[in-house]
């Protein structure tokens, strides 16, 4: 990169970082409309490498930068103006920094003499992240006086902290000053023949080289001298970041030949990988024997947390002998305080080397004891929601995962579409890679992640949220038409929040309507026309098969609204439960 012969600093500082992002191979710009980030925007949009998407609000794109960077595990970058557009970010921020998610925010900022001093639109915008990031830093107003390189390592340094062993957002805050883009400061003004090689070459400034966890051979020997004893033992596979560690983890499946639990964020729940029957535990109604006969010797759980409670609980009431945890990032992830190993290493790593090294074996009557156990249940689910003639979540969730192709996506919101699909989604489908914001495991921003999703993973993608996270979020909708790939959004329509229906709040009868449910009037479908959204309602289960498969044949983004009666739905539930209760006992 050869910078004209006349720009203001702002221009060249700019140009500069923009075009270190893409020799770090950050090319993916989420951008929003506004005047102090001109210099930002101009040089992102102007680069001949980048792929950039206009964001209405900010809101709205730092979630569709998160749902890329779930995707590819490599960063985004999201350029706002200062003020409350800063602040628009923190939710997707949070959800990155709990979920270890790369995420480069590049925010304009009032240069110093304007700061907290009444200036419009200034707020305090150093450290406004506080711990939620993995790195934070504040780039001067440019300077003659200041060596360009500066910039330069910056930048890299950034990078490298989004996107390292603890990956997570990086907050870089721009500071600029008036006028933004005018020619106004000759280029011979800044020295930048220390730049000159750089700019001959294609390379980033600093090259970081790749961090790879790996733990001292004595702890390593400890840990496999524990599962080589194991013959009662459980796999527990949480959130993994990639197909090279879903690849590992399934070799090592084969290898072991435990009973697994692979929750949704895994990747490996809708694969047969093993048999699911934990998901299905219930400490009030499950008998001693049961539970005794289902307590493992040893619990090895790789990656993140899992999305059942009752699994949790179960594991606290009925402790393994060793609990070991591995996950690449160091922070704390026993809310049961059972873990006895932590392991901080690479899980692509520690699976390769526990293949090569396990001489040990499983119990066949314990593994029998549940693969049989998971066969019941699983014809027990099909029978019970094919005998029911209306139209229920567990069925939207079972048939959802029977009918999405298998060189899609599919991205599933929280609350109960979480629940459903990993209680009651389908066995043995392959390539169908899923996402979900379980971090901090929030409803908002839903649509714009999944956005993102569909973006980073290259693919048609389907999400199914309920009604409030789609009302969250309905303003994400005015991305669509610039995706490159259809989003398929299916949105139950229960009227409320039907998750309360499961909480103890629901007998408290004066405010749990009001206050908790929050019923609605809303016709959802009809928010998608002004979006040039194909739209479909519908109320019966012959109509959501007509109706996805329209979507799905017309390969562009659609909106299925699919009215329940949530009441009824929560009946069709514990029916279910209590007949799967009687099959486990």
């Amino acid at each position: 990169m050869k910078p004209s012969a006349f720009v203001n600093l702002n221009r060249l500082w700019a140009e500069w970082v923009v075009e270190e992002l893409v020799r770090q191979s950050v090319t993916t710009f989420y951008i929003c409309p506004g005047s102090r980030s001109t210099p930002l925007t101009v040089a992102a949009a102007r680069h001949a490498k980048t792929q950039t998407s206009i964001c209405y609000d900010e809101r709205g794109a730092g979630f569709r930068a998160l749902g890329y960077a779930r995707a590819t595990q490599q960063p985004a970058v999201v350029i706002t103006t200062s003020g409350t557009a800063v602040a628009n970010l923190h939710p997707a921020v949070v959800e990155a920094a709990q979920d270890s998610i790369p995420l480069l925010l590049l925010t304009a900022d009032r240069p110093p003499e304007l700061t907290d001093t009444g200036a419009n639109q200034a707020i305090l915008q150093t450290g406004f992240f506080a711990q939620h990031v993995r790195w934070q830093f504040e780039l001067p107003c440019p300077s003659a006086d200041i060596d360009p390189a500066f910039v330069l390592t910056t930048v890299d340094q950034a990078v490298h902290r989004s996107r390292d062993i603890h990956a997570g957002p990086v907050h870089l805050n721009v500071r600029i000053r008036e006028p933004f883009l005018a020619s106004t400061s000759p280029a011979q003004d800044c020295d930048v023949s220390g730049l000159a090689g750089w700019s001959q070459e294609s390379a980033p400034w600093t090259h970081y080289s790749a961090s790879q966890l790996t733990i001292a051979d004595a702890d390593l020997d400890r840990v496999l001298a524990l599962i080589n004893r194991t013959d009662r033992g459980m796999l527990l596979v949480g959130r993994l970041g990639s197909d090279a560690q879903r690849e590992a983890v399934r070799a090592l499946i084969r290898t072991l030949g435990w009973p697994v639990y692979a929750d949704l964020a895994s990747g490996l729940r809708l694969a047969e990988v093993g048999t699911h029957i934990m998901r299905y535990f219930d400490q009030a109604l499950l008998s001693e024997e049961f539970n005794a006969r289902c307590r493992p010797q040893t619990l090895l759980h790789l990656g993140g947390r899992v999305t059942s409670k009752r699994v949790a609980l179960f594991f606290q009431q009925n402790r393994p002998e060793q609990t070991i945890l591995v996950k690449e990032d160091p922070s704390r992830q026993d809310p049961m305080h059972g873990v006895t190993h932590s392991l901080h290493c690479d899980i692509e790593w520690f699976a390769q080397t526990l293949c090569r090294r396990y001489e040990g074996s499983c119990h066949a009557a314990f593994r029998g004891f549940f693969l049989e156990r998971a066969e019941k249940v699983d014809r027990i689910i099909a029978q019970t929601i094919g005998q029911e003639q209306a139209i229920t979540e567990p069925f939207v969730a079972r048939r959802l995962t029977e009918l999405i192709p298998n060189n899609h996506s599919l991205f599933v919101a929280n609350s109960m579409p979480v629940r459903d699909v990993d209680i009651y989604g389908a066995h043995q489908r392959t390539g169908v890679r899923v996402g979900v914001n379980r971090g901090a495991s929030g409803i908002d921003g839903t649509i714009a992640t999944a956005l993102g999703f569909a973006e980073g993973c290259s693919a048609p993608t389907t999400l199914i949220l309920g009604d409030i996270a789609f009302i969250h979020d309905m303003s994400s909708l005015s991305q669509l038409s610039g995706c490159r790939f259809p989003l398929i959004i299916i949105v139950i329509n229960n009227q409320g929040c039907g998750i309360f229906r499961f909480l103890p709040v629901s007998q408290e009868k004066d405010v749990f309507d009001a206050f908790f449910v929050t019923p609605h009037s809303f016709s959802l479908a009809g928010a998608g026309e002004p979006f040039q959204l194909d739209t479909y309602r519908v109320g019966t289960k012959a109509q959501f098969d007509q109706a996805y498969g329209a979507a799905l044949k017309a390969g562009r983004s659609a909106l299925i609204e699919v009215s329940v009666d949530g009441q009824k739905s929560f009946q069709f539930r514990k029916g279910l439960k209590a007949a799967i209760l009687e099959v486990l006992k």
